[in-house]
């Protein structure tokens, strides 16, 4: 008895995190505190607006940790077209001062 009624108990939605998964009230929730590392909270109905606009949510610890490593700015470019080079085909390597023109166009509408 004590089960059902606490299943009927409807809870409200928080949030919904960057991988798309509804936030409750008691629910587990990973956030990237900056581009250093990934922590772990727990969802509550007291949360501060703010709360809600800082940093990106996730449902999971690998969900946050992929967002970093696929997000941090880290690479120049430069890093990039090194990695480029390294690759063996003629093909890519003919293509390398396009590429590089196209990296520094898209990187300087970031900045």
């Amino acid at each position: 008895m004590l089960i059902e009624l606490k299943n009927a108990i409807k809870k409200e939605k928080l949030f919904c995190t960057e991988d798309g998964v509804d936030i409750f009230e008691g629910d587990v929730y990973w956030k990237n505190n900056g581009w250093l590392n990934v922590k772990i909270f727990i969802a509550h109905n007291k949360m501060k607006v703010s709360d809600f606009n800082i940093d990106k949510k996730f449902s999971t610890k690998e969900a946050a940790e992929e967002y970093v490593l696929m997000n941090k700015p880290c690479l120049s470019i430069n890093n990039v077209l090194n990695l480029l080079e390294f690759d063996y085909s003629k093909k890519l390597k003919h293509n390398l001062r396009k590429i590089k023109f196209n990296l520094t166009q898209f990187v300087k509408t970031k900045l």
